[in-house]
């Protein structure tokens, strides 16, 4: 029963990133349409939209077909990991799977949004004063990964 609830657990919260991060770029790039971006939180966080074809901060984005290659492998990586893990009955290691879980979930994600619609929809901005970070755009999805990368981080 343990392993199934670890499984479980671990396809939903993977699913979820997914799910969640997909219905966000839907309505994002619905409302793209209408050209504007909206501040919201005290105009600290702002909703727009940018297409990435390359991988993060647009590397390689003249070459979207080695990056698709390259993201579907880690993420089938991710993903055999992840059932190794969540099927294995001598670890307890929960940590590491619900890191796993969130990075997978994020992957599978970006992914999917190179390999059938020719890029990644980034939709979130910080408005501060820091020029490192003012002007980057991210999605829920960048967020699940690099979370998910310290928290194995912090559980190895």
């Amino acid at each position: 029963m343990r392993t199934f609830s670890r499984s479980a657990g671990s396809l939903g919260i993977m699913f979820s990133v997914f799910i969640a991060d997909e219905s966000i770029k839907k309505a994002v790039n619905l409302r793209a349409d209408k050209g504007h971006d909206k501040k919201i939180l005290r105009e600290k966080l702002i909703i727009t939209r940018s297409i990435n074809k390359g991988f993060s901060m647009n590397r390689f984005d003249d070459r979207p077909d080695v990056v698709a290659a390259v993201s579907a492998g880690l993420t089938t990586f991710f993903l055999l990991r992840l059932m190794d893990l969540a099927f294995d009955k001598n670890d307890k290691g929960y940590l590491k799977l619900f890191s796993l879980a969130l990075m997978t979930g994020g992957a599978l994600s970006n992914t999917y949004d190179r390999v059938f619609k020719g890029g990644v929809t980034d939709y979130i901005s910080l408005n501060v004063k820091d020029k490192r970070i003012r002007g980057k755009v991210f999605n829920l999805s960048d967020i699940a990964i690099v979370t998910g990368s310290l928290m194995n981080i912090a559980g190895a």
